[in-house]
């Protein structure tokens, strides 16, 4: 509950700005920390406002012009956000019934096609 409360309070001093970026960190750790405490409809409430805020902020895994920016410790925040975001809402749908994610399809396939994921049967140990 601590951290939800943390996260809460948070993501209050980012309403109303411009920071999307850190307003959608906030909400991630809000809705995963209402997972840990189980509160179910919270953590929904939370990836759909993360949501929204994405979709807000025009917030891609990689900027649809210029060059790729430099590596940093902001960007790899950035998109772990983004990535949480998807594994949430996938997580929220499959193992506790909630709606369908629709709201991450998009972010999903620029994931897939931007962000290639290798093939993880290759680093598979082989059975004897």
């Amino acid at each position: 509950m601590r951290r939800v409360h943390t996260a809460r309070e948070s993501l209050a001093g980012h309403i109303g700005t411009k920071a999307y970026e850190a307003a959608v960190r906030a909400l991630i750790v809000a809705a995963s920390s209402s997972i840990l405490v189980r509160m179910k409809q919270v953590g929904i409430f939370y990836i759909q406002q993360c949501c929204d805020t994405i979709e807000a902020g025009n917030l891609h895994f990689v900027p649809t012009t210029g060059h790729p920016p430099e590596f940093s410790e902001d960007l790899h925040e950035n998109l772990v956000a983004l990535s949480q975001t998807i594994y949430w809402a996938n997580y929220f749908f499959l193992m506790r019934g909630g709606p369908e994610p629709r709201a991450t399809v998009n972010l999903e396939k620029e994931f897939r096609r931007e962000l290639p994921v290798g093939d993880v049967t290759s680093i598979l140990p082989v059975s004897s």
